[in-house]
Protein backbone atom coordinates (compact mmCIF):
# COMPACT_ATOMS: atom_id res chain seq x y z
CA UNK A 1 0.00 0.00 0.00
CA UNK A 2 1.23 3.61 -0.79
CA UNK A 3 1.46 6.47 1.42
CA UNK A 4 -0.26 9.39 1.02
CA UNK A 5 1.72 12.58 -0.42
CA UNK A 6 1.78 14.75 2.28
CA UNK A 7 1.89 18.35 1.68
CA UNK A 8 3.93 20.56 4.11
CA UNK A 9 1.54 22.12 5.77
CA UNK A 10 3.45 26.00 5.42
CA UNK A 11 2.64 26.08 1.68
CA UNK A 12 -1.37 26.14 2.29
CA UNK A 13 -1.27 28.21 4.72
CA UNK A 14 0.98 31.08 2.75
CA UNK A 15 -1.15 30.32 -0.49
CA UNK A 16 -4.57 31.27 1.44
CA UNK A 17 -2.94 34.19 3.54
CA UNK A 18 -1.51 35.79 -0.42
CA UNK A 19 -5.18 34.97 -1.63
CA UNK A 20 -7.04 36.33 1.25
CA UNK A 21 -4.86 39.71 1.67
CA UNK A 22 -5.33 40.32 -2.51
CA UNK A 23 -8.69 39.83 -2.65
CA UNK A 24 -9.59 41.99 0.23
CA UNK A 25 -9.10 45.76 -1.22
CA UNK A 26 -10.81 47.68 1.34
CA UNK A 27 -9.81 45.65 5.10
CA UNK A 28 -6.80 43.53 4.63
CA UNK A 29 -4.48 45.07 1.47
CA UNK A 30 -4.89 48.57 2.83
CA UNK A 31 -3.13 47.22 6.31
CA UNK A 32 -1.08 45.03 4.21
CA UNK A 33 0.34 48.38 2.96
CA UNK A 34 0.11 50.32 6.38
CA UNK A 35 2.20 47.46 7.94
CA UNK A 36 5.06 47.38 5.25
CA UNK A 37 4.90 50.89 5.68
CA UNK A 38 5.82 50.86 9.01
CA UNK A 39 8.44 48.05 8.80
CA UNK A 40 10.02 50.28 5.81
CA UNK A 41 9.60 47.37 3.43
CA UNK A 42 8.77 47.67 0.04
CA UNK A 43 5.19 47.69 -1.20
CA UNK A 44 4.64 44.36 -2.70
CA UNK A 45 2.00 41.71 -2.95
CA UNK A 46 2.78 37.94 -2.27
CA UNK A 47 3.76 36.07 -5.55
CA UNK A 48 0.79 33.69 -5.73
CA UNK A 49 1.76 29.69 -6.18
CA UNK A 50 0.53 28.90 -9.77
CA UNK A 51 0.19 24.72 -10.41
CA UNK A 52 1.15 25.33 -13.83
CA UNK A 53 4.20 27.72 -12.87
CA UNK A 54 6.64 25.03 -11.42
CA UNK A 55 9.09 27.85 -9.80
CA UNK A 56 5.66 29.57 -8.29
CA UNK A 57 5.77 27.88 -5.01
CA UNK A 58 9.87 29.33 -4.70
CA UNK A 59 9.11 32.51 -5.36
CA UNK A 60 6.29 32.81 -2.71
CA UNK A 61 8.25 30.64 -0.21
CA UNK A 62 11.02 33.43 -0.73
CA UNK A 63 9.02 36.26 -0.44
CA UNK A 64 7.29 35.06 2.87
CA UNK A 65 10.85 34.69 4.28
CA UNK A 66 11.92 38.22 3.35
CA UNK A 67 8.53 39.74 4.52
CA UNK A 68 8.06 37.27 7.60
CA UNK A 69 7.99 40.08 9.97
CA UNK A 70 5.37 41.62 8.02
CA UNK A 71 3.62 38.10 7.57
CA UNK A 72 3.76 37.95 11.18
CA UNK A 73 2.49 41.11 12.01
CA UNK A 74 -1.01 40.42 10.16
CA UNK A 75 -1.43 37.23 11.23
CA UNK A 76 -1.05 38.19 14.97
CA UNK A 77 -3.46 41.47 14.46
CA UNK A 78 -6.22 39.87 16.15
CA UNK A 79 -9.20 42.67 14.14
CA UNK A 80 -7.77 41.06 10.65
CA UNK A 81 -9.18 38.03 11.58
CA UNK A 82 -5.47 35.87 10.10
CA UNK A 83 -4.59 33.77 13.17
CA UNK A 84 -5.42 30.53 11.39
CA UNK A 85 -2.69 31.58 8.88
CA UNK A 86 -0.08 31.98 11.42
CA UNK A 87 3.02 30.45 10.83
CA UNK A 88 4.91 28.41 13.75
CA UNK A 89 8.76 28.71 14.46
CA UNK A 90 8.81 24.97 13.15
CA UNK A 91 6.67 25.83 10.03
CA UNK A 92 9.18 28.92 9.14
CA UNK A 93 11.85 26.28 9.53
CA UNK A 94 10.54 24.30 6.93
CA UNK A 95 9.48 27.23 4.64
CA UNK A 96 13.11 27.51 4.67
CA UNK A 97 14.44 24.30 3.78
CA UNK A 98 11.86 23.69 1.35
CA UNK A 99 12.78 27.21 -0.64
CA UNK A 100 16.68 25.97 -0.17
CA UNK A 101 15.39 22.39 -1.91
CA UNK A 102 13.66 24.22 -4.72
CA UNK A 103 16.39 26.65 -5.30
CA UNK A 104 18.77 23.92 -6.39
CA UNK A 105 17.18 23.88 -10.01
CA UNK A 106 17.82 27.42 -11.60
CA UNK A 107 16.96 28.27 -14.57
CA UNK A 108 20.41 28.34 -16.52
CA UNK A 109 19.63 24.86 -16.45
CA UNK A 110 16.59 24.46 -18.25
CA UNK A 111 16.93 24.66 -21.98
CA UNK A 112 13.60 26.29 -23.85
CA UNK A 113 12.83 22.68 -25.25
CA UNK A 114 12.63 21.19 -21.76
CA UNK A 115 10.32 20.99 -18.81
CA UNK A 116 10.38 20.22 -15.14
CA UNK A 117 8.77 18.30 -13.18
CA UNK A 118 8.71 18.94 -9.59
CA UNK A 119 6.22 16.75 -7.84
CA UNK A 120 4.81 17.44 -4.38
CA UNK A 121 6.18 13.97 -3.71
CA UNK A 122 10.00 15.28 -4.55
CA UNK A 123 8.39 18.25 -1.79
CA UNK A 124 7.01 15.43 0.82
CA UNK A 125 10.82 13.63 0.77
CA UNK A 126 12.46 16.87 1.15
CA UNK A 127 10.27 17.87 4.44
CA UNK A 128 10.82 14.07 5.58
CA UNK A 129 14.87 13.92 5.09
CA UNK A 130 14.89 17.70 6.14
CA UNK A 131 13.58 18.06 9.40
CA UNK A 132 13.49 21.03 11.90
CA UNK A 133 15.90 19.42 13.76
CA UNK A 134 18.40 18.73 11.46
CA UNK A 135 21.51 21.39 10.87
CA UNK A 136 21.90 23.33 7.47
CA UNK A 137 24.35 21.04 6.58
CA UNK A 138 21.60 18.68 6.42
CA UNK A 139 19.71 20.46 4.63
CA UNK A 140 22.09 21.57 1.84
CA UNK A 141 23.33 18.19 1.24
CA UNK A 142 19.80 16.61 1.14
CA UNK A 143 19.06 19.64 -1.54
CA UNK A 144 22.25 18.27 -3.95
CA UNK A 145 21.16 15.26 -3.63
CA UNK A 146 17.93 16.70 -5.04
CA UNK A 147 19.68 18.41 -7.74
CA UNK A 148 17.96 18.38 -11.47
CA UNK A 149 19.16 15.52 -13.84
CA UNK A 150 18.29 14.71 -17.61
CA UNK A 151 15.14 12.58 -17.84
CA UNK A 152 14.86 10.98 -20.91
CA UNK A 153 15.33 12.40 -24.16
CA UNK A 154 14.42 16.30 -23.49
CA UNK A 155 13.06 16.58 -19.64
CA UNK A 156 14.38 17.38 -16.66
CA UNK A 157 13.60 15.82 -13.24
CA UNK A 158 14.22 16.89 -9.59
Amino acid sequence: MRSPLIEPNCTPQLRKLAFKIINSTTILLPAWYDVLASLKLPQRNMPRDIPTRWNSTYDMLRFALKYEKAIKNMTQARELGLRIYELSPEEWILAQQLADVLEVCPLHQINANSALYFTVAALSAASTCCGPHQHRHDAAQTADSLACTPFGDSFYHC
